[in-house]
């Protein structure tokens, strides 16, 4: 399993598809973290073990216990230098670590999206593309 490391100040939404804004129910979530709506309407950290009929997605800003964060359900969003080992198009996939990403399939095989590159300049930009059932 090859863990996708996300650095916090990197996540930026490029194109918001769908979203949505929840409280924090966990001591603290960060940016670039996969997270789901609990059962009391709350954000959790998620992993592949449970929960994958609920709302989730990579929450675009940190917050702390009952602070709103929103969720990027659908669309793109950068993740900094996290994706240039990959190539374009590969899967990217929920992690048995809570609010974890990785490159492999796990135990179980949950995708939540797939490298996407985009040219802002004279070199490839590799940003994650987020999409509700992979």
């Amino acid at each position: 399993m090859a863990q996708i490391s996300i650095t916090k100040t990197d996540v930026a939404p490029i194109e918001i598809i769908q979203q949505f804004t929840l409280p924090v129910g966990e001591t603290n979530i960060y940016a670039g973290q996969w997270v789901y709506e609990n059962t009391d309407g709350e954000l959790s950290l998620g992993a592949y073990d449970g929960y994958l009929d609920a709302r989730r997605g990579i929450a675009i800003k940190d917050g702390a216990l009952n602070e709103a964060v929103t969720v990027l359900e659908d669309g793109l969003v950068s993740v900094g230098t996290a994706l240039d080992a990959l190539d374009p198009t590969a899967a990217v996939y929920l992690s048995g670590v809570a609010g974890s990403l990785q490159t492999t399939v796990g135990t179980t095989t949950v995708k939540v999206g797939h490298v996407e590159a985009k040219w802002g300049a004279t070199t490839i930009d590799k940003v994650l593309r987020v999409k509700r059932g992979g």
